[in-house]
């Protein structure tokens, strides 16, 4: 960072962890953070107690950062994060990992071994042991401990013969449980460190059932006992590059400089090929997206459609020009002559990616009637979804729509989940959020009933409580949930951990594009595939609830009203 350039402050830096897209690696963030030095140890183990302290509160109680908090207390590792670390391993392992993810398994291992020196090894080995024999941790944070002896053996902080004794004495002391897991870990452990000398103890702790075998198999272990092992341990690389550590993780996608969530170059990071990808060939994907083209309410096209949805990462470009020759055919006599644009436009929304946000504004601006000729009644869910993961919290564009009093009150309706969705995945706080809404709810509930239902379902997900007076004032003025069921409300405010899982299910179309695609309008429910199990859209569509595809009427049908129209041209609209 040049000298004559304010640095940003610590608090803010690490806070803008958690306001990049996931599959975003922020490598200038992560950088300037690992610069400050160990003064960042102080703000990172900050956020890590805060998500600690609020891991059973609702959708965004955990900062988002906290994962990245984790990591970077390798940087500059040393034991004055034992407390904060003790407190994190004592959650239930659902709560651990709402904070770290994975990070548990691997990573943890390799962090106490960076903290560890030969001065404060006896306090490490000591609040290892107190935490691998605590009833109050769970198993996986205590495996992810029981590693970290042979890392210290390699290391040279302690003998192999002190770390099996070690182990050993784990044994002992859990001899009268039953397939214990983490007996099983220091089996392995054993096994890892050589201990071919341990074999009659080792069939001991298999003969009192207190090893899993479906964990450690029995057979297997007694083999590698028997065998020749050596004395020389197989190395286990130390993490000294955090960024090159991160480069191997399949989940980030692309890289980023710049300090600012919104700005910047990405740069796709490569990554080793796990699938052949010589099997994805040029002709194919152009197989595939004609017959996305050629497909109509009567030809779906099964094969092109799951392919393309599993290969989305790699034909996204490609989508997204179907979408837009999509919007060119608006308002033309072509513009219901393909399902192409409505396919290609769920299976995009999917993709986590900060590109194509003009595409689905445009979507979103079309006239209602264009909108469902184009793209279905329930394309807004989807288009909705695939905004609150490409604006990052900038709720501008939103803003301006959503206040809108021009635009279809139920396409404003579809609009308000943006907000929850944005606080769950870390780019806005949910206080602020929370008095965005609330303002909202008053103006809405006497100018547009529509509105103000689905800002009230948008509430319930942040687990407002309903004694708050806003919430009382609002259904005393009829307002009422506008997808959400009273189980789900119930769920989101007396338990707001349950928040998070109600709007999974909420957004399961939206993530999984054949559900989308399959219990839609667009296409006539006898032409789905008869295998296809469709589970039905659970986010509010525009203008009406498909209760199940058995209800679905055809668009082109006649209309069961008996006006003579086509249904697409009357009721479906109502």
């Amino acid at each position: 960072m040049p000298n004559n350039v304010a640095q940003p402050a610590l608090e803010d830096l690490v806070r803008s962890l958690g306001r990049f897209p996931r599959h975003v690696l922020p490598e200038g963030v992560i950088r300037e953070i690992i610069s400050r030095g160990p003064a960042a140890n102080s703000v990172l183990l900050e956020r890590l107690e805060s998500a600690i302290k609020n891991v059973q509160g609702g959708i965004a109680a955990v900062p988002s950062e906290s994962f990245f908090c984790y990591v970077l207390l390798l940087s500059h590792a040393d034991i004055s994060m034992l407390p904060t670390l003790r407190r994190l391993f004592e959650l239930e392992n659902k709560d651990l990992d709402r904070i770290i993810g994975d990070l548990k398994h691997e990573f943890t291992p390799a962090l106490v071994r960076r903290l560890t020196t030969k001065d404060n090894l006896g306090t490490v080995r000591n609040w290892i042991d107190s935490l691998v024999t605590s009833p109050e941790v769970e198993e996986y944070s205590r495996w992810a401990l029981v590693n970290v002896l042979r890392l210290w053996v390699l290391d040279g902080l302690i003998s192999r013969t002190d770390a099996i004794a070690q182990l050993k004495a784990w044994l002992t002391l859990w001899s009268d449980l039953t397939e214990d897991p983490v007996s099983g870990a220091c089996v392995c452990e054993l096994l890892d460190l050589h201990a071919s000398e341990e074999k009659s103890f080792v069939m001991d702790c298999f003969d009192r059932g207190q090893i899993e075998e479906g964990l450690v198999d029995r057979e297997t272990c007694l083999v590698s006992l028997e065998s020749k092992m050596g004395d020389d341990l197989n190395p286990v690389e130390k993490i000294d590059d955090l960024i090159q550590y991160f480069y191997g993780w399949q989940s980030f996608k692309s890289t980023n400089l710049s300090l600012d969530p919104e700005s910047g170059e990405l740069k796709s990071i490569e990554k080793p090929k796990w699938r052949d990808n010589k099997a994805l060939k040029e002709s194919d994907i152009q197989h595939w997206l004609k017959a996305l083209r050629q497909s109509n309410n009567r030809n779906y096209p099964y094969e092109a459609v799951r392919n393309l949805s599993l290969h989305a990462s790699h034909v996204a470009d490609r989508l997204a020009d179907e979408v837009r020759w999509g919007l060119q055919q608006c308002g033309t006599s072509d513009a219901r002559s393909s399902n192409g644009p409505f396919i290609a436009a769920s299976i995009l929304a999917a993709e986590r990616r900060s590109a194509d946000r003009d595409i689905f504004l445009e979507i979103l601006d079309l006239p209602p009637d264009d909108r469902r000729d184009l793209f279905g009644d329930a394309i807004e869910s989807s288009v909705v979804y695939a905004l609150s993961h490409r604006l990052l919290g900038n709720c501008k564009e939103i803003d301006q729509r959503i206040d809108d009093p021009n635009r279809d009150e139920m396409n404003r309706a579809a609009m308000a989940i943006f907000y929850p969705l944005s606080v769950d995945h870390g780019y806005l706080t949910r206080k602020a959020c929370i008095a965005t809404l609330l303002s909202r709810l008053e103006r809405a509930t006497t100018e547009t009933p529509g509105l103000a239902n689905a800002i009230f379902d948008s509430l319930c997900l942040l687990s407002v409580p309903g004694d708050h007076p806003a919430i009382i004032a609002a259904r005393e003025q009829g307002v009422c949930n506008h997808v959400l069921s009273d189980s789900d409300v119930r769920r989101c405010i007396k338990a707001p951990t349950e928040a998070h899982k109600v709007l999974w299910e909420l957004t399961r179309p939206c993530r999984i594009p054949t559900e989308a695609i399959e219990s839609s309008v667009m296409f006539d429910s006898d032409v789905i595939n008869p295998h296809t199990k469709s589970q039905g859209s659970h986010m509010p569509p525009a203008s009406t609830i498909v209760k199940s595809a058995d209800d679905r009427i055809p668009r082109n049908s006649p209309c069961p009203c008996g006006s003579g129209k086509k249904y697409k041209k009357c009721c479906w609209k109502s």
